[in-house]
């Protein structure tokens, strides 16, 4: 079990709005008859790079995040920390600032972020993204805060069980439990909205949503430790970044204690090991020692089917948010509202 939060970060700036031709198929060629009115759009944002960077990098260290681990622009490492740099935030900032120039820094598509925090209770991956170009009505910015538990990190010689023992007292009951989780939970909420307060300070923003979610990892099998990838990946999960490594299994072993000890499970999402989305709990909840997903003694792919998710191949594929890609508004047909002006729209399908 680990935390999850997102800040969509709307910043008040002038931004235009831009047809987009669509890449292919029968849109591609209504668009060069209609003169682009069969078209997406898309807002350019007019902030430049620098400048909403040192914006964000204030914002963080009012809040005592200045470690980062990854500075990116349009795909290229302008910095990457693989030996754990402690309070290299302004350093990596500096470097940004002499080897983007202006016209980079007025001219980019994507920036992307990664900074590691920690405090009593938690190791947080904080994954910030920051897009030029997006979909109207989407915002340029978008912070990931994953928090995992420091107190369940692995210590040195521990293994699986002596880590399940000390985990056990949380689960001896349902009221432990609960107990348990809506405190950890609190306490990341107040960190969120302590970065949101410093956002709203730092950053001119017209609007910052804010989404919280408790996520349970699901394994394919019992592990003893977690496989570290060799590259880190972008979504929530901490593989291939230096000092996470200690603090994966706990997560992982979750499910399988919540199965152990029949845990009533509410709110709360269910990931693959990558941190892939495969169905959510809802408030009314489910008896974890009913849940065939998370019952070990069963394949996993049919496991994934009792969840509703037979037709996914959720390795390496972020499914995250998957029902945010079926935009039920441009799904409808596209002939829909072709006359609502009233207007005649007259072509010979044999051009085609």
């Amino acid at each position: 079990m680990y935390f999850k939060g997102t800040l969509s970060i709307d910043p008040s700036q002038l931004a235009k709005i831009e047809k987009v031709a669509p890449d292919s198929g029968f849109k591609k060629v209504l668009f060069g008859l209609t003169g682009g009115q069969f078209a997406e759009k898309n807002e350019i944002e007019t902030f430049k790079a620098l400048n909403i960077l040192q914006q964000i990098h204030g914002a963080l260290a009012a809040v005592g995040v200045d470690n980062v681990i990854r500075l990116t622009h349009d795909d290229i490492d302008i910095y990457f920390d693989k030996h754990g740099e402690k309070h290299d935030l302004k350093f990596a900032m500096d470097k940004y600032e002499i080897e983007i120039d202006d016209s980079m820094s007025t001219h980019f598509k994507t920036l992307w972020m990664v900074l590691e925090h920690e405090d009593d209770i938690y190791k947080y991956l904080i994954e910030i993204s920051i897009n030029k170009s997006h979909k109207e009505h989407e915002y340029p910015i978008e912070m990931t805060v994953s928090a995992m538990l420091k107190e369940f990190s692995l210590q040195p010689g521990e293994t699986r069980e002596t880590l399940k023992e000390r985990m056990k007292a949380y689960f001896n009951s349902q009221e432990s439990y609960n107990t348990f989780v809506t405190t950890k939970k609190l306490a990341f909420e107040q960190f969120l909205e302590s970065i949101r307060f410093e956002t709203m300070k730092f950053v001119k923003v017209d609007d910052i949503k804010l989404d919280i979610k408790t996520r349970m990892v699901i394994q394919k099998e019992k592990q003893s430790a977690p496989q570290q990838a060799v590259q880190p990946e972008y979504n929530g999960m901490p593989y291939g970044y230096f000092g996470f490594g200690d603090l994966i299994l706990y997560s992982w072993l979750w499910s399988e204690m919540s199965y152990d000890h029949n845990i009533h499970l509410s709110d709360v999402d269910l990931v693959t090991e990558h941190g892939d989305f495969i169905s959510s709990v809802g408030e009314t909840g489910i008896d974890a020692a009913d849940a065939s997903v998370i019952d070990f003694n069963e394949d996993f792919d049919a496991r994934l089917e009792d969840a509703g998710t037979s037709d996914l191949d959720l390795d390496g594929v972020d499914t995250d948010g998957m029902e945010d890609m079926i935009d039920t508004e441009s799904s409808k047909s596209w002939f829909d509202g072709m006359f609502e002006d009233g207007g005649d729209f007259d072509f010979d399908l044999g051009d085609f």
